[in-house]
């Protein structure tokens, strides 16, 4: 019988302490799950921002592409026309 009561006792002595670490590594969790949760958040809006310049860019692109090849029909256009005035 005085064994279990020891075994009790040493059971109440440990259990605030064991509180105190689970308390611990939660806040820990709490923490490192917030971190992560704006770096998650951070890397979307940097997917968003590059996905936006992305698009941007490919018109750019696109828009110049289409004035070199508009480019030479406006001199063969040109060309004929100087033809048939002289």
């Amino acid at each position: 019988m005085e064994e279990a009561n020891t075994k009790f006792d040493k059971i109440g002595e440990d259990a605030p302490k064991e509180l105190d670490e689970t308390n611990a590594r939660m806040q820990a969790f709490e923490e490192s799950s917030e971190f992560n949760r704006w770096l998650i958040k951070k890397s979307e809006q940097n997917l968003l921002d590059f996905e936006e310049q992305h698009e941007k860019d490919r018109n750019e692109v696109m828009l110049f592409k289409n004035l070199r090849q508009k480019t030479p029909i406006h001199k063969t256009k040109a060309k004929e026309e100087a033809k048939r005035i002289t």
